[in-house]
């Protein structure tokens, strides 16, 4: 049986949560911070309680 070691980080960022939210979730801001790890990601829909995404 192999041990496994549990890592963990935190950050703390200094801006409103509107702006992270906007930077997050605005599509062309989307596509830019997850090409790192996927490129061309995207998603379709509206970010609504409720309502369904597609990524």
């Amino acid at each position: 049986m192999k041990n496994f070691k549990t890592i963990s980080f935190s950050i703390q960022i200094d801006a409103d949560r509107a702006n992270i939210w906007k930077v997050l979730w605005e599509p062309n801001s989307y596509r830019k911070w997850t090409r790192v790890f996927m490129e061309g990601s995207h998603y379709t829909g509206e970010l609504k309680e409720g309502n369904t995404i597609r990524f």
